[in-house]
């Protein structure tokens, strides 16, 4: 066989790559099936039911007191029990549960509240607070745990150039350190009580591992101070046994897969990558057949030796 004819046969170095991509897909493929015979949520369901058994319990706690929230001894909000955000609901065949917590909508700051100005390491930046007692009934009995200075304003550097800062008139840029600061509103204070109704030494942690507390920009284009506090601020009170305070803690907020949708995506990918690998070998296959076709008619066409 002519060795010219030979390296015809021979694939592109872009083919051996294009191989190589499908097999590792392939193999994703199959790992995909293989878990979906597994159940991915399995785990996770499992480890929920725990929580929801310990919650059976808390919950009879929380459904039978009463919470007040006290800034800084001179304006008294009373918490309302709230069952209007049920995690998990959407998921399929997920564990029911009865959703319970405390919560307010209310003006923390009044004309006589105490506020502390702490300021940062920059001392242009700064955080308004305020003291703030939580006093739970349960039983006859009143459960008190303070926490000192919750934020509820907030002016803060922002990376962001000249103009960016200026626009809509988000911030105020300072010439001097040529900077940007904005201005910050707390839109939501979520504390973490234990079982035994007393806020937990962790709770600057909030309900869902991010923070106690949840802010919002507001316009504010000039370096007065902002003094406008009297505004209104969802106040929340979970349990610690909660299961969406569980999940938030526990990676479980978001779930995996359920194992239908495993065999979809791993059914695909073992698809394509199997079509995707017969084009080099239906390709190899057909050259060879053409290099054996001109070998025949080769041979056909050298004159017969005759003795």
């Amino acid at each position: 066989m002519d060795t010219r004819m030979r390296e015809k046969i021979r694939l592109p170095i872009r083919c051996y790559f294009l191989i190589g991509i499908m097999l590792f897909v392939m193999g994703v493929g199959v790992y995909f099936l293989i878990q979906s015979q597994i159940d991915p949520q399995s785990k996770e369901f499992l480890a929920l039911d725990t929580a929801l058994v310990a919650w059976v319990w808390s919950y009879q706690i929380i459904k039978n007191s009463s919470v007040s929230a006290i800034i800084s001894d001179y304006n008294t909000i009373h918490l309302d029990h709230n069952t209007s955000e049920i995690w998990g609901s959407d998921v399929e065949n997920f564990p029911k549960y009865s959703a319970l917590f405390y919560s307010s909508y209310e003006i923390l700051i009044i004309n006589n509240t105490l506020t502390e100005v702490v300021y940062m390491e920059n001392p242009i930046e700064y955080n308004v607070t305020v003291d703030i007692k939580f006093d739970i009934e349960y039983n006859g009995t009143i459960r008190e745990s303070k926490i000192d200075d919750v934020v509820v304003h907030s002016k803060i550097r922002e990376p962001v150039n000249a103009k960016v800062c200026k626009m809509n008139g988000r911030g105020y840029w300072d010439i001097k350190s040529d900077s940007c600061y904005c201005h910050y509103n707390t839109i939501k204070i979520c504390i973490v009580v234990n079982d035994s109704l007393h806020v937990v030494d962790w709770y600057k942690n909030g309900c869902d591992g991010t923070g106690y507390y949840k802010q919002e920009v507001i316009n504010w284009i000039n370096n007065s101070a902002y003094t406008n506090l009297s505004y209104p601020i969802y106040l929340e009170v979970r349990s610690q046994s909660d299961p969406f305070v569980f999940a938030s803690y526990n990676n479980l907020i978001e779930f995996s897969s359920s194992s239908e949708d495993y065999k979809i995506i791993g059914g695909v990918l073992f698809g394509v990558s199997i079509l995707t690998l017969c084009v080099p070998i239906i390709w190899i296959y057909f050259q060879k057949r053409k290099i054996k076709y001109l070998e025949f008619i080769n041979e056909q066409q050298q004159p017969k030796n005759i003795f």
